[in-house]
């Protein structure tokens, strides 16, 4: 992670379908639960009711590539979640 962050490649954010990120994430079992749940909206992972699905997104990095629910900084090294 610290040489991904050293490289300062700037994060991107990609709003995708449950399929497409299920094909991302095909070999991590985890994360294929966390879409799913997604995809069923009704409540956020706290168990709080929604009042619509929430997007399905992923951040990238250079060649990393994560699940992520919400807004990150834009200044590697500062890899911050922000509200």
């Amino acid at each position: 992670m610290r040489q991904i962050i050293a490289g300062k490649f700037p994060f991107e954010r990609v709003v995708v379908s449950a399929d497409e990120a299920r094909e991302i994430f095909k070999d991590q079992p985890y994360k294929l639960e966390l879409i799913d749940g997604l995809e069923k909206g009704g409540t956020d992972e706290y168990g709080n009711p929604l009042d619509t699905k929430p997007d399905i997104s992923i951040f990238k990095h250079d060649k990393f590539t994560d699940l992520c629910r919400g807004r990150t900084s834009r200044i590697p090294g500062r890899s911050i979640p922000l509200p």
